[in-house]
């Protein structure tokens, strides 16, 4: 993929709200590029799990990156939704009374 196509991919992905910055969104891009290339089974198609999506900004890079590789598959973008925050930016509090 030329740095043109990774560069606007990225763009588009960094206009949803999320914690993933544009270095973190390349090296996905690169991710599933490498992916791609190891796949001797079937080198068009990769099927993606992801845990933990927020608001689909990383989800989004991913499946631009498949479109711009021409590749087939899917990607399961799982998170359960607890209401739990912990990313970068927020800080995880959970506390027990331990007696």
């Amino acid at each position: 993929m030329n740095s043109l196509a990774k560069s606007s991919l990225i763009s588009k992905a960094l206009e949803i709200d999320g914690w993933f910055d544009e270095a973190e969104l390349g090296l996905l891009v690169r991710c599933v590029n490498e992916a791609s290339l190891r796949n001797s089974i079937s080198p068009k198609q990769l099927n993606i799990v992801e845990i933990g999506s927020y608001k689909g900004r990383s989800t989004v890079a991913l499946g631009l990156t498949m479109a711009a590789l021409s590749l087939t598959g899917t990607i399961y973008a799982v998170d359960p939704h607890e209401g739990m925050r912990s990313g970068k930016h927020d800080s995880l509090s959970r506390t027990t009374d331990i007696q």
